[in-house]
């Protein structure tokens, strides 16, 4: 492995490479086409599998749509490594956004996604994106070292349906802060929780993985 490859997936493991968004926003330009060779050898890869079926799984309990019929926009896509598994499992009404043109573009040939929104997820609205116009989100591997921050949630409220679902992993070291988010937006009457799981993402290190009902 080679210093820039782990500089980046220690970046992802620990927040090992501080900066701003934009710096973070350039690391995957620069990263995208290579991506997915250096990260399926890693722990974000290993996340995607459990969150699916993890989501899929509530998905099951609380919608009667077909799958092909659930509306799911994935948040921080990336190169649609999450939209991957989604699309094995028969969904197919997928959209991704990322704040990476390029890593969009890596997700786009993968033919699995309807629209893409290359913009970040902040506490501004999203004017291309209507109120409550997706059945259910998902974001892995977004949350914490400097990238979504807890502001966010709200927007992400915002775009889903009530009764639909919020499907999110939060990493371990960096529940201390989320925790006060999560908890307001549970006394506010605005979700519940369906699922809350610790999946490990390697040897010394979890993630706590959810799922909200909104309300």
């Amino acid at each position: 492995m080679d210093n820039e490859m782990r500089s980046r997936l220690n970046h992802l493991r620990k927040g090992g490479i501080p900066g701003t968004k934009e710096e973070f926003r350039l690391m995957y330009e620069d990263w995208a086409i290579d991506y997915d060779k250096e990260i399926l050898c890693d722990f974000a890869y290993k996340l995607c599998k459990p969150m699916t079926v993890m989501f899929d799984a509530a998905l099951n309990t609380f919608t009667k749509k077909r799958r092909q019929d659930i509306k799911i926009i994935d948040i921080a896509a990336g190169t649609g490594l999450i939209g991957l598994e989604l699309h094995k499992m028969g969904y197919t009404s997928l959209h991704a956004l990322d704040s990476s043109q390029k890593m969009l573009n890596e997700a786009r040939k993968k033919g699995i996604y309807t629209q893409f929104f290359c913009l970040p997820i902040d506490d501004q609205r999203i004017l291309e994106i209507n109120t409550a116009d997706y059945d259910a989100l998902i974001c892995v591997n977004g949350f914490g070292n400097n990238h979504i921050l807890p502001s966010a949630l709200a927007e992400m409220c915002r775009i889903v349906m009530k009764g639909g679902l919020l499907c999110f992993d939060i990493r371990e070291q960096c529940m201390e802060e989320w925790e006060d988010k999560l908890k307001e937006l549970e006394r506010k009457g605005m979700w519940e929780t369906v699922t809350k799981e610790k999946l490990p993402v390697d040897d010394d290190d979890k993630t706590n993985a959810f799922v909200f009902k909104l309300l």
